[in-house]
């Protein structure tokens, strides 16, 4: 187990020394996901609760479920919670989402979901890194037939992938009566294609209105300011 520093190190997170361990695309989701205060939010597949934690502190979130399906994961869900005395504030629960039945609706679910479909890329053989990577415990479809039933009608979601699956993305969510209404593209480089894409998608809204943000390219000021909390 390692504790490590995010955002100019004002927050410590619990995480494996293998294994899974977050990346920079956790901050850009939690800084791309527009929500308010007095929100009540819920955590998909939290991990570490590194999306959790940014949404309590650098949005002041103050009602937030982070549910967690591996035991190891979500030992480190709650020292991250424990650690940042979350404990108010984020409620960390161990359960499959797809049996996952909460007392009340959610104005908004965030999550960074698989990277790919299984069968496709290459399988890493530690479980819980094969497990954060690929639709081994989570299909797309599962992720938004949950949102469907608890999202609020004109609540949202917010959640990344790699570029490769985005118009499979856009396609479901649109097939759950999720609305893209906000993207984002993350680039290696200013000469390099986009590898990982931000969707923001509202329940039940009309067709239409898209925004497009501006491009975040690694290494430069706009990247630089959200890996560092300036938000």
């Amino acid at each position: 187990m390692s504790i490590d520093y995010i955002i100019s190190q004002s927050l410590q997170i619990s995480q494996p020394d293998e294994g899974f361990r977050f990346g920079s695309d956790s901050l850009v989701l939690a800084w791309f996901a527009t929500v308010k205060p007095k929100e009540r939010i819920i955590d998909i597949c939290s991990g570490s609760g590194v999306l959790s934690v940014l949404l309590a502190e650098r949005k002041q979130v103050c009602d937030i479920v982070a549910v967690e399906l591996q035991d190891e994961m979500f030992k480190h869900l709650e020292d991250t919670i424990n650690i940042n005395k979350l404990g108010n504030v984020i409620k960390a629960v161990h359960q499959d989402i797809k049996t996952y039945k909460p007392d009340n609706e959610f104005n908004m679910a965030i999550c960074n979901p698989p990277y790919r479909a299984m069968g496709s890329g290459r399988l890493s053989s530690d479980t819980g890194k094969q497990q954060a990577r690929f639709d081994v415990e989570l299909s797309l479809d599962e992720l938004l037939a949950f949102c469907k039933k608890y999202i609020f009608f004109g609540g949202r979601l917010a959640l990344s992938g790699v570029t490769d699956r985005l118009a499979t993305t856009i396609n479901a969510c649109i097939s759950y009566n999720f609305e893209p209404k906000k993207l984002a593209f993350l680039y290696p480089a200013v000469d390099r294609k986009p590898k990982i894409f931000f969707l923001e998608c509202a329940h039940g809204a009309l067709s239409g209105g898209l925004q497009v943000c501006e491009p975040i390219v690694q290494n430069t000021a706009l990247y630089e300011d959200i890996i560092n909390g300036r938000w």
